[in-house]
């Protein structure tokens, strides 16, 4: 199973105490009850996503750099920008990040994707999101955490928007969303002009409902055809076991795979 060491700062203005690391095969991610940890979302999408022969890509909510390093492991020559508008987030992933043997193509930037897109003056290949995704439901006290699972700070439209001006001709953007928010956020692409060309569905195991859409679009003046194919994350028959496809997708980070 995954290994974790208990790390607590000495020094009050370099990052926050009582950090945990998750050990990935290649990387470490240091991740506290501060930032959302490392789960199956973003290690699905990570290892999902077709980074192929992007040279600059964006990764919009970078949480604790998870995903940016995963996608820096699979493509070793792309530059890639990890944003968050979160300080606590950003500051942990860029420590995860200078950590690595990634951190000469990856940087860590503390803003919102509204913002980063003001100032930026780059197009990417590739822009990849496990974004916030409760629209309408009953909000925690939990203030940080309550932004980042839901779309008060960052909206469909707002991501979707973004990713059309900042993405190159032929461009990409993955997500990874709830089914219902992923079903609406295919209309909201399609509107401003990212038309599905594939999408995965995962599902716990055979028995059980569909609890994720992975889903990438691409900036094109041709309508593609949809790559629609599913994933089951658990054996039906032995509990606790991993389905042969899930294993294949992830076995390049987890380290008991």
């Amino acid at each position: 199973m995954a290994q974790f060491i208990i790390f607590t700062l000495l020094s009050k203005n370099m990052l926050p105490e009582n950090l945990r690391a998750f050990h990935c095969k290649q990387f470490a991610v240091w991740q506290n009850e501060q930032v959302f940890k490392v789960g199956t979302d973003g290690v699905l999408l990570g290892a999902w996503v077709d980074v192929g022969a992007s040279s600059k890509i964006l990764e919009v909510g970078t949480g604790t750099g998870l995903i940016a390093l995963m996608i820096a492991q699979r493509n070793n020559q792309a530059q890639i920008t990890a944003i968050d508008i979160d300080e606590i987030s950003a500051t942990i992933a860029r420590y995860n990040v200078e950590e690595s043997k990634f951190a000469v193509r990856v940087e860590v930037v503390h803003k919102s994707l509204q913002n980063f897109e003001q100032s930026c003056d780059a197009k990417f290949d590739l822009i990849v999101s496990n974004p916030p995704y409760f629209i309408d439901s009953t909000k925690s006290s939990y203030t940080v955490k309550n932004d980042k699972r839901h779309t008060s700070e960052l909206s469909q439209i707002d991501l979707a928007t973004s990713a059309v001006n900042l993405l190159k001709n032929e461009g990409e953007l993955s997500v990874i969303l709830p089914v219902v928010e992923g079903n609406l956020f295919v209309d909201v692409c399609k509107d401003v002009g990212l038309y599905l060309q594939r999408k995965t569905v995962v599902y716990p195991k055979k028995s059980k409902a569909a609890v994720r859409l992975m889903l990438s679009f691409c900036k094109s003046s041709v309508i593609p055809e949809v790559i629609d194919k599913n994933l089951f994350i658990h054996n039906e028959q032995k509990e606790r076991t991993y389905t042969t496809e899930y294993v294949e997708l992830t076995k390049g980070f987890y380290l008991f795979m």
